[in-house]
């Protein structure tokens, strides 16, 4: 599987363990360093914040912007 798509997925599931079970859960634990590990993964292959989300700089209140100037 491509690290993007596993790194998006991986996020997903940690979000949906969050909401059904609660931060402190050991499933949600587990599956939130899931998801660091494919996020990193994705970076150490050459992969940007912005491969595994892609609208973010397009979302309103989203901490990836440019620089006012």
């Amino acid at each position: 599987m491509h690290l993007i798509r596993r790194a998006r997925i991986a996020q997903r599931l940690a979000v949906r363990a969050i909401a059904q079970r609660g931060l402190a859960h050991p499933a949600t634990r587990t599956l939130l360093a899931a998801a660091a590990l494919a996020a990193a993964a994705a970076w150490e292959a050459g992969h940007h914040v912005t491969d595994v989300h892609p609208h973010a700089n397009k979302q309103p209140g989203s901490a990836v912007r440019p620089p006012a100037r």
